[in-house]
């Protein structure tokens, strides 16, 4: 079990989403330590407007095109009502600037699929997009180490010259 897990990890810091399964989940981990949860709704997965909720058969019965581009773009997707991937990504990396750049201590961010997919991809300096394709299942950590004390996140000129953040061993949460 994740809280069990972390259970002798030193945490400088818990945030999560404000939807509930993830700040269920937060609250659990915070239980017998002296960090509060930070909740932010920058955490929150992509907005699927008039979407949310639906299967993707609803989806498609409803907006074939907007089915379409789920399946052939989908990050060029946009539910209507909802948000764009590039809308999504900029919401999450300012969370990801604020809260993540300058840590010098371990954190604990839960949130959703996408939205560590984004995090991630942040972190390690790789394309959003490309997180679409990575796996993460329902319930597993992932854990990101940063580099070396004195490095910080961002654009160098030289990014060969900056240590890179690397995703770590996966443990599993429950199996």
């Amino acid at each position: 079990m994740l809280v069990q897990r972390l259970a002798n990890e030193h945490l400088a810091a818990i945030y999560s989403s404000d939807l509930a399964r993830a700040r269920a989940t937060a609250v659990a981990i915070a239980k017998h330590r002296r960090c509060p949860v930070e909740l932010d709704e920058r955490l929150r997965e992509i907005n699927f407007g008039s979407c949310e909720g639906l299967t993707f058969n609803e989806i498609a019965s409803r907006w074939p095109g907007v089915a379409g581009s789920l399946v052939s773009a989908p990050t060029n997707f946009v539910a209507p009502g909802g948000e764009s991937f590039a809308q999504f990504t900029s919401r999450v990396n300012q969370f990801v600037r604020e809260r993540l750049t300058a840590i010098d201590s371990n954190v604990v961010v839960v949130a959703h699929r996408g939205t560590l997919g984004v995090i991630a991809a942040a972190l390690l300096g790789r394309p959003p997009d490309e997180t679409l394709r990575w796996p993460f299942p329902p319930g597993e950590m992932k854990v990101l180490n940063r580099p070396a004390r004195g490095q910080s996140f961002g654009e160098p000129a030289d990014r060969s010259a900056v240590p890179a953040w690397t995703l770590g061993e996966t443990p599993t949460t429950g199996r």
